[in-house]
């Protein structure tokens, strides 16, 4: 099993640090995780030459660069994961109502204003579930995994793009797809290209490592919530170390994984994650062990977001 290298070490805490920095430009709370302060970054460049984008396997899903981002997008995330969380509380008044005995055939869908725009059919009066339809992408070769992600996920808008087209928008290449670099956050800017016509405002979230706290759990399962009661997928940037039993299904343990892969759902009200992976693919060299959809409690899901995060 690889040793993390010290520099790598030093560089996730100090992502953790840049992260709550991060909590404080936006409104008490939401700890968005997409920002970082110009002396942050420059610091962390350092650590980005000298381990972390070098540690990983053949597919690396790199951190090149920790972007910062502009006051408008700051100001448009702090109000999604506003409205997020107001849906999210609907949301677990129907969970109490329900456990209650109390009749619950939808659920409100709230306006930035909160205001109650629409209400949200329960599939068969159960409302503890609802699926994105995010269909199954099986990727192209071994460092495709995010464009096929990036293709599933454009589906939901009947955008139908190849895997190379998306290979070149997030500007992949045989180390696979960036998390972050030079340009920004490319899934998420991919994802805003193809779907901002239809209303799409995609943010990347840090996971910074493995450790992962309550508050980091209810925030992605209010923000996977809220995107899949819209029909809006999200993007998961994983990462398995080796001998690691909190995994992706059938992901070998003996290998060192990076994977971009698509949440396409909840059940048992958030607590447990649908995704799509397209590592079930004959392209693949472990592929054939791999569901096309499976279902993980969500504090795994976070567990494998770990070094990376997802783009919601």
């Amino acid at each position: 099993m690889r040793t993390e290298p010290k520099t790598t070490r030093a560089a996730r805490r100090l992502y953790r640090t840049i992260g709550l920095l991060a909590a404080t430009v936006v409104s008490a709370g939401l700890a968005t995780a997409v920002v970082a302060s110009p002396a942050a970054a420059a610091t962390a460049d350092e650590y980005l030459d000298s381990g972390v984008s070098k540690d990983v396997g053949s597919e690396r899903s790199l951190i090149r660069a920790i972007p910062t981002p502009t006051a408008e997008e700051l100001a448009r995330v702090a109000e999604k994961d506003r409205l997020a969380q107001q849906n999210y509380a609907v949301l677990m008044q129907a969970k109490a109502d329900a456990t209650a005995s109390r009749s619950v055939s939808s659920v409100p869908v709230l306006a930035a204003d909160g205001v109650v725009t629409a209400t949200l059919p329960c599939v068969d009066g159960d409302c503890s579930w609802r699926m994105a339809s995010v269909p199954h992408v099986a990727q192209s070769n071994g460092y495709y995994c995010g464009p096929a992600t990036l293709v599933g996920l454009v589906k939901l808008r009947n955008v139908t793009i190849s895997q190379s087209t998306a290979a070149t928008r997030l500007g992949t290449t045989t180390d696979g797809t960036d998390w972050s670099n030079g340009t920004g956050y490319p899934m998420a800017n991919a994802l805003n290209y193809y779907l901002g016509t239809y209303g799409a405002y995609y943010a990347a979230v840090w996971v910074y490592d493995k450790t992962i706290s309550a508050t980091e759990l209810t925030q992605y399962k209010t923000r996977l919530t809220m995107n899949i009661n819209n029909n809006w997928g999200i993007a998961g940037d994983g990462h398995e170390p080796v001998n690691d039993n909190q995994r992706l299904v059938g992901h070998p343990i003996n290998r060192d994984i990076w994977h971009w892969f698509a949440i396409k759902g909840y059940w048992n009200w958030g607590d447990v994650t649908r995704y799509m992976d397209s590592a079930s693919s004959a392209n693949v060299s472990w592929g054939s062990g791999v569901p096309q959809f499976s279902d993980l409690s969500s504090a795994t899901i976070m567990h494998v977001l770990g070094d990376r995060g997802y783009v919601w």
